[in-house]
């Protein structure tokens, strides 16, 4: 199970004429995407084991939200590309959040589509990224720096 796996599956949710249940589904599984993505570049080349899930799966999306805003202060010296990558996990989890639990929020066919691609787009970019830039902005993400 591959981000590209989860983006596939969201384009395939929005093919022909889609409900809005599918619509919301796309939304969630795009999300779910570059959520993979984070945690799976951590584990690339890793063996699945038991402790591999646990520390696999130790990675919250509150916290993941959190970390991804902070990473805008210009303090920690992130390139326009990981930024670019840091605020899509931010909107596109507000996006899956109300696409997941609020009955009332209008999500519409076009704003799913551009969901989608923004994220394989915001993918990319994390992906050509220096590989220093990447682990930099990882390790941003699971460990919380002390102030100095």
């Amino acid at each position: 199970m591959s981000p590209e796996d989860f983006i596939t599956s969201a384009r395939k949710l929005l093919s022909g004429q889609p409900s809005p249940v599918d619509i919301r589904r796309a939304v969630s599984t795009a999300y779910y995407g570059i959520f993979h993505h984070v945690s799976q570049w951590i584990f690339n080349g890793v063996a699945p084991t038991g402790a591999w899930l646990s520390i696999y799966r130790a990675l919250d999306h509150r916290t993941l939200f959190e970390r991804c805003q902070k990473a805008q202060d210009p303090q920690w010296n992130f390139s326009r590309d990981i930024l670019t990558y840091a605020n899509k996990l931010v909107d596109c989890q507000k996006e899956r959040v109300a696409a997941d639990y609020d009955p009332a929020a209008t999500i519409g066919f076009n704003d799913a589509t551009a969901m989608v691609g923004s994220i394989e787009r915001a993918i990319q970019l994390f992906n050509a990224a220096p590989n220093h830039e990447q682990r930099q902005f990882i390790m941003f993400i699971f460990i919380t720096p002390r102030k100095l």
